[in-house]
């Protein structure tokens, strides 16, 4: 991802700032080792290509039973 010195040191940048809000984020929450362990298993869903997994995994959560065609269809 990175083509030079400069952009790995921002990816880099990028990823600390983003795991400092990570640990802010879930430091107050009595469920924190759950909600990570959460996100670490989704984790390797994004770099998969297979859509109906990642949707299947994201979601539920967002919008319960709701069928997903008919979420598309009102944003459209």
């Amino acid at each position: 991802l990175a083509n030079s010195v400069e952009a790995a040191g921002a990816m880099n940048c990028a990823k600390n700032m983003a795991l400092e809000a990570l640990i802010r984020h879930l430091a107050d929450r009595d469920d924190c080792l759950r909600r990570i362990s959460e996100i670490l298993l989704i984790l390797p869903i994004l770099f998969t290509c297979c859509p109906k997994e990642l949707a299947n995994a994201l979601f539920p959560v967002i919008i319960s039973d709701t069928m997903l065609d008919g979420v598309i269809a009102s944003i459209q």
